[in-house]
C-alpha cells in the first residue's frame, strides 16, 4: 500500500474502518463464518490487514467477556492467518485475571485446593502478576508442567491433555 495513490490508501482505510465498525456491532454473535464474510467483502490485498483488525476486536471481546480465548479454533478455521493469530494472542492476551486463573486451575484437577492455598499464602504479588508467579511456583515444585502452566495462564485450560 505504500506506493499507492494517497486517495486509494484513504479509500482502503475507510473501507477497513467501516467493516470494523460493522463487525464490532455484531460482537458476541460472531462466528468464524461471520468473520470470513467480512473478509470477503474487502479486496484480496486488504484482507490481511482487515483480518488483523477484526481478530483483535474478537480477542479483546472474548477476554473481557469470559477471560479466555480459544486461539486453536481460530487457527483451524483460518490456517492462512495462523501467524497473525499467534502474534495477536501474544500481544493482547497477557495473563488472565487471577480469580479466573485460580478457578480454571482448580477445575482442571491438577492440584488440590489445599496445595494452592498454601502457595497463595507464600505469594504476595499484586493481582496483575499473580497468575504467572503462582504458575511458575507450581512448575518449580513439579506440580505442573511448563506447558500446563502456560495453557492455564493464557486461559486455554479446556484443551489440557493430562497423562502420567
Amino acid at each position: 500500500m505504500s506506493s499507492a495513490d494517497p486517495s486509494q490508501n484513504l479509500t482502503r482505510n475507510l473501507l477497513i474502518d467501516s467493516l470494523c465498525d460493522e463487525f464490532e456491532s455484531h460482537l458476541g454473535s460472531t462466528s468464524p463464518t461471520l468473520l470470513r464474510e467480512y473478509l470477503q467483502r474487502a479486496p484480496t490485498d486488504d484482507r490481511p490487514a482487515l483480518f488483523r483488525e477484526l481478530m483483535a476486536m474478537e480477542i479483546e471481546w472474548r477476554i473481557e467477556k469470559n477471560g479466555s480465548l480459544d486461539a486453536d479454533q481460530w487457527k483451524q478455521t483460518f490456517p492462512e492467518y495462523q501467524a497473525a493469530i499467534d502474534d495477536l494472542v501474544r500481544e493482547m492476551a497477557p495473563a488472565l485475571a487471577y480469580p479466573v486463573f485460580r478457578q480454571q486451575l482448580l477445575e482442571s484437577g491438577l492440584i488440590e485446593p489445599e496445595q494452592l492455598d498454601a502457595i497463595e499464602k507464600e505469594t504476595t504479588l499484586p493481582e496483575s502478576g499473580r497468575a504467572q508467579a503462582i504458575a511458575a511456583t507450581l512448575v518449580e515444585r513439579r506440580l505442573l508442567t511448563a506447558y500446563q502452566a502456560d495453557r492455564l495462564v493464557h486461559g486455554r485450560a479446556k484443551r489440557l491433555i493430562l497423562g502420567d
